[in-house]
């Protein structure tokens, strides 16, 4: 399970979780009735009625599920971001109709459920992927200083290959083959001929060490291959 993945089991959890505690709440409304005592010597105050409300709420998993659910926002979409500074701010609100607060806090984390899996919440998405691939590259470069050029080198291509699979599925382009996505993107001008040479040429090195010819190419263009798909990742999933 990817990162991505487990945001969104999240999002589930504690959407299912929120649900279950609303509909655990309860409001009763009961009248009380004063006045219409009399003393001697004084006259008969009149008779009052007025409603008393009573609500039944687990507060203690009221707090645990907002807790939890601050601790996700905070991670996506981001401290930085309006949902969770409008979630910090109404979970901090203190309200006479706790029914009311709670309903008005879950509605603030299905909005950002919603946008997660519309994936309106792109930049973040692409930042997991760029976290994933950064380590794939380290990877790289630890196979390559261990005179594991075939593995560095095929590491390396299979990140550059699934970044492109994504710029492709964001720009609605199609391409089987990393070629092939490299001349789609291309011809739509999502990158420029020298990005689709430098893309090309790094596709060549990646064959190359796949069918058995690494040692036909030289570390030191390997290292490059890796040091260009890192920057090419930073600008592209960042």
């Amino acid at each position: 399970m990817n990162t991505t993945d487990r945001i969104q089991k999240r999002f589930d959890e504690l959407a299912t979780e929120g649900e279950a505690i609303l509909q655990s709440m309860s409001k009763t409304i009961s009248k009380v009735r004063s006045g219409g005592a009399s003393s001697p010597g004084m006259f008969t105050t009149p008779v009052k009625e007025r409603n008393v409300t009573k609500y039944k709420v687990d507060g203690s998993a009221v707090v645990e599920w907002e807790t939890k659910a601050l601790s996700l926002l905070s991670r996506c979409p981001g401290k930085s971001s309006t949902t969770f500074e409008r979630f910090k701010e109404a979970i901090a609100v203190v309200g006479s109709n706790p029914i009311a607060r709670f309903s008005s806090n879950l509605s603030i984390f299905r909005a950002a459920k919603s946008d997660f899996e519309g994936g309106y919440l792109f930049d973040l998405r692409k930042l997991i992927h760029a976290e994933v691939f950064a380590d794939e590259l380290d990877l790289a470069g630890h196979y390559l200083e261990n005179d594991g050029k075939t593995a560095a080198a095929v590491v390396a291509g299979v990140v550059l290959e699934t970044t492109l699979r994504k710029i492709v599925a964001d720009n609605g382009l199609t391409g089987f083959s990393l070629s092939q996505m490299n001349d789609n993107l291309r011809k739509a001008d999502i990158y420029t001929k020298i990005i689709w040479r430098q893309v090309k040429a790094w596709a060549d090195i990646r064959n190359a060490a796949a069918h058995g010819s690494a040692d036909q190419i030289d570390a030191e263009d390997i290292e490059r291959m890796i040091a260009g798909i890192r920057d090419f990742v930073a600008k592209h999933m960042s």
